[in-house]
């Protein structure tokens, strides 16, 4: 038997479906305030200063902190139901249909809630590993259980609920970064293109940090340009933080400094940042002009 790991959003969807989740489930005075107290984070975020775990953790205490569990409950099951069969890629499904009518077990592995997912899962027939958000007394603390699903903690749930040495072989499908070690679990890995095509990724030694490629002139210099890049984000986050203290403290010179330290702060991490977007630049190579199609 064969298994099949599929990302959701971007993958399976047309688009990142967890925001449209937030803007259908979050309550509207807190939909309102959040817009206005996290766009410096959301926009952080969008420029790719601010990572996509901080800012799904950030949104997700703000807008579901104390909310009774019936009520997202609801929520996610109508958003299964009306939402998502409207942003599905028919090239995905036909694959995750192509797997099932030869026995292969399909798994979800998505960063997203499973309020929504598992009805999702369900009504397809698929297996479902994905973030899931505490609960105390009925109602939601507004923080992650355990880890989000991305990343390294992707291909961590996979090893332990569905060990690929267990399968013949093992597909893998995504199309971002935090879907790569999710890819590197498989012996045949598909990167999904804007244009809904699928295409095979070579996971040779070549291509792992510790191979050849990571002694050339061209990863050297990525990896010189990815350090401005990690300050700069860590900056910015660090201004943010600093800029919302400054919001709700009292008058004084607690503010002021807070005031002070966000624009200093914001200012040296977006320098930093596009100073690393320079280093790389300077050393692109021609596969990498070819993939600027994909999905960041």
């Amino acid at each position: 038997m064969n298994l099949a790991l599929f990302d959701f959003d971007g993958t399976i969807t047309d688009r990142e479906t967890m925001p449209d989740f937030m803007q259908a489930a979050v309550r509207p005075g807190r939909l309102a305030l959040g817009k206005v107290v996290l766009l410096p984070l959301i926009l952080g975020y969008r420029a790719k200063l601010v990572p996509g775990s901080v800012i799904r953790a950030v949104i997700c205490r703000f807008g579901f902190w104390r909310v009774p569990v019936r009520e997202l409950q609801m929520h996610g099951e109508r958003f299964a139901v009306e939402y998502l069969p409207a942003r599905l890629r028919p090239e995905a499904m036909a694959r995750i249909e192509w797997h099932k009518s030869r026995g292969d077990t399909v798994v979800v592995v998505s960063g997203g809630l499973d309020v929504y997912l598992r009805h999702w899962c369900r009504d397809h027939g698929v297996e479902l590993l994905c973030s899931s958000l505490e609960e105390r007394d009925g109602r939601l603390t507004g923080r992650y259980r355990g880890r989000q699903c991305v990343r390294s903690e992707k291909a961590r749930l996979v090893r332990e609920y569905f060990p690929p040495e267990r399968f013949s072989r093992v597909f893998a499908y995504g199309d971002t970064q935090e879907d790569q070690e999710l890819l590197c679990l498989a012996h045949e890995p598909y990167y999904q293109l804007e244009t809904g095509r699928w295409e095979g990724m070579r996971m040779a030694g070549t291509e792992r940090p510790d191979g050849p490629a990571a002694r050339s002139p061209g990863a050297r210099a990525k990896s010189f340009g990815g350090g401005p890049i990690r300050v700069g984000k860590l900056a910015f986050v660090a201004g943010v933080l600093a800029l919302l203290v400054a919001v709700f403290a009292p008058e004084g010179t607690v503010r002021q400094v807070a005031g002070f330290a966000a624009l200093a702060l914001v200012a040296l991490g977006m320098a930093a940042y596009w100073f690393g977007r320079l280093i790389l630049a300077a050393n692109r190579s021609p596969r990498d002009n070819e993939q600027d199609g994909r999905h960041d």
